[in-house]
């Protein structure tokens, strides 16, 4: 059960052990056949996150809920702003993701806010204070003593929004995504300030680009721009600097992993912007009639997202209804849509009938289900869509989803370039999939085809 306009839908202000949840109950009455005697589920997510949830019962036929947990009764009308208490998961995040799949690592913030890499560190992107060791196969903290409430792993560099809303970025620098101001140092293994003085509420670290969502809802972006993917209006060379994506959208968030941007209005109005040589922007055009979109461009099909995700040259988005939706490159299958074609530069839906909280698009793509599980669809050589196989030759992929096996239940998961990362509502982190940079975190260098629980997610303190 979903309903409300905008970011306000889930204001949260922790309380004792629940949350307290300003419900925006638009239409609530028109949209919810709601039955006497029968119990609902409704429940809080950030950015595709399970944050919390409340268990209702209706008691008066479409007058009335009560929260089954605290005996609250809640009256239904029309438009009525309600103060709902919401559970409190154990481990529950308030916003972000738990552990993030990038091209060959990985990294998380655990429950005191203190951020952790593993896997490749060639350009600094672990953020330890140095490039050595080149292959880290278990997590170490990120230098600097910040406290993080999010953190993204990119392609060659990380980037992470602190419990100030400060951005920092570290690793590779050769475009200027870190944020500085400057290109130089070329590669930064210590995690450095954004510059421009903005508050963020969340970053998303791409190919040679990064882009974040302020606190007032606004999209800046940084670096190479050679496609458009900053969303300036135009293909300069490289921006160092935080610059303001156009036409004014206010944004719940935007992702990128590849060389094209995706970003979720507050309206759930979807936009990319950048390469869209497979059609991955997602208004129907692709390659050499529209090679790049320098500017939002709005997705097709009409469709309200509850979550948006850009993946390395293919966009996932799912609607407000559960459903998942997949556009662009599809060689591997990455659509969901049951089938290969070279590509689908409009919104396809995934493929059976799953209810979806968020799908994450890396070179393949990996959805929570709204029961928690995990499923993950395309390219399969390295076994990162953890179903307990590789898939080699002829058919090096799954166009359907499959699920990833283990009886895990997941509040984020992650799809990388070549492995995947999830956290389970207990907290624990696993990665599957390709490790020869030790990005799984086991302390081996083994790739994995089912998920392997991270080791030593959260040290102790010496």
């Amino acid at each position: 059960m979903e309903t409300g306009p905008g970011p306000e839908t889930v204001r949260v202000v922790p309380e004792e052990e629940h949350y307290i949840v300003n419900w925006h109950t638009d239409e609530i009455l028109t949209n919810f056949p709601l039955q006497e005697g029968e119990h609902y589920r409704i429940r809080v997510l950030v950015g595709g996150q399970l944050l919390g949830f409340a268990d209702v019962a209706v008691v008066n036929s479409r007058n009335e809920l009560k929260n089954v947990d605290t005996d609250q009764l809640i009256p239904l009308k029309d438009g009525r702003t309600l103060p709902i208490k919401f559970r409190i998961e154990e481990g529950a995040l308030v916003s972000g993701e738990i552990v993030s799949a990038g091209l060959a690592h990985s990294c998380t913030v655990d429950a005191s806010g203190d951020a952790y890499c593993w896997g490749w560190n060639l350009y600094g992107q672990l953020g330890t204070g140095s490039t050595s060791p080149y292959y880290q196969p278990t997590p170490v903290a990120v230098s600097g003593g910040h406290t993080f409430q999010s953190v993204s792993a990119g392609h060659y560099h990380t980037c992470g929004v602190t419990t100030d809303d400060d951005a920092y970025c570290w690793g590779y620098n050769y475009y200027g995504q870190l944020g500085t101001g400057s290109t130089s140092p070329w590669r930064q293994p210590t995690p450095v300030a954004v510059s421009g003085g903005h508050t963020f509420q969340s970053v998303s670290a791409g190919y040679y680009h990064t882009c974040g969502v302020t606190t007032d809802g606004d999209a800046y972006c940084w670096g190479y721009n050679g496609y458009g993917q900053l969303g300036i209006g135009h293909t300069s060379y490289s921006q160092p600097t935080p610059v303001a994506v156009t036409d004014g959208h206010t944004f719940q968030s935007v992702n990128t992993l590849g060389q094209h941007t995706c970003g979720l209005a507050t309206d759930g109005s979807g936009f990319c912007w950048g390469d869209n040589s497979a059609g991955q922007v997602g208004d129907g055009t692709f390659g050499s009639t529209d090679p790049t979109k320098p500017s939002p461009t709005a997705v097709g099909g009409g469709h309200t997202f509850q979550s948006l995700d850009a993946g390395w040259r293919h966009s996932c988005g799912v609607t407000t209804a559960g459903e998942a939706y997949c556009w662009g490159h599809n060689y591997y299958g990455q659509l969901g849509t049951g089938w290969t074609s070279v590509r689908h530069p409009n919104p396809t839906a995934v493929t059976g009938g799953l209810s979806f909280q968020h799908v994450s698009a890396g070179f393949h793509s990996c959805g929570l289900a709204t029961n928690g599980a995990a499923y993950c669809w395309g390219p399969n050589h390295y076994g990162q869509l953890g179903d307990g196989t590789t898939t080699g030759p002829p058919d090096f992929w799954k166009a359907s989803p499959v699920a990833v096996i283990g009886g895990h239940t997941f509040q984020s998961v992650s799809a990388g370039l070549i492995h995947s990362c999830g956290a389970t509502m207990a907290n624990d982190g696993y990665c599957w999939g390709h490790n020869g940079y030790g990005q799984v975190g086991d302390g081996t260098y083994t790739n994995r085809s089912s998920p392997v629980l991270v080791l030593d997610l959260d040290p102790p303190t010496p």
